[in-house]
């Protein structure tokens, strides 16, 4: 993390690193943020650290629990379901406008991520077949060209991506879906707005269920933070 400098909005400069450490997993789920640490690295005062911390709130990052302070949010299994069923929502809208433009450059950059995908699962490298999906996912919502559709996704993916950048063990878990998606591009590609909604929507539902069967799995509490929805 570096100084910021005084011309900076303080409480956005703030926000923005304490982002960035949240989803490259340096701050993990469950670690407490204290104010006044983070003031004398960033070298500010904490006033714009506790707005920033406000902002990190209000986006799902991060969770206050009373007389104990901020933490870094974990994900429950409802919190990965309720992001799989916004990720639903967007991404078959803006996967149905990709087919029905049919913009080629669209679609071969689609291919390109999904590409990007087999070659780390044939490396054998399920870090790098999890980050590469988030991607695709990703370019999928950007290349609808409704900015609002990329935004919400955005918003939504931002505790997914840094829970997948700090638990190893959910590699393996998105790299079962690895091969999918070349046929969600063929799909694309043929044009065939029905079957483009099905085959993500089958993709999603596949993905969402092994995710949260996992985390079902797993003998800590997650989601023992306050999150974004209020619960505890």
């Amino acid at each position: 993390m570096k100084r910021i400098a005084a011309k900076s909005s303080l409480a956005d400069e703030a926000a923005r690193q304490i982002r960035q450490e949240i989803v490259a997993g340096r701050f993990a789920p469950g670690q407490r943020l204290r104010e006044a640490a983070l003031a004398e690295v960033l070298g500010i005062s904490r006033g714009p650290v506790r707005e920033a911390f406000k902002l990190l709130k209000a986006e799902g990052l991060v969770g206050e629990e009373l007389n104990r302070g901020t933490f870094v949010v974990s994900l429950s299994p409802d919190d990965v379901g309720e992001i799989f069923e916004v990720r639903l929502a967007v991404e078959t809208r803006a996967a149905k406008l990709i087919t029905r433009r049919k913009r080629k450059s669209d679609i071969d950059s689609l291919q390109e991520h999904a590409e990007r995908i087999i070659k780390a699962a044939a490396a054998g490298d399920d870090r790098r077949v999890a980050q590469a999906d988030v991607d695709f996912h990703e370019a999928i919502c950007r290349l609808s060209d409704v900015g609002r559709l990329h935004k919400i996704f955005l918003d939504h993916v931002g505790l997914w991506r840094a829970l997948l950048y700090v638990d190893e063990h959910l590699y393996p878990v998105v790299a079962d879906t690895s091969d999918e998606h070349y046929g969600i591009v063929s799909i694309i590609r043929s044009g065939d707005e029905l079957e483009t909604v099905k085959t993500i929507e089958s993709h999603l539902e596949r993905s969402k269920e092994r995710l949260v069967g996992y985390l079902q799995s797993q003998p800590i509490p997650w989601g023992d933070l306050q999150t974004a929805s209020g619960r505890s």
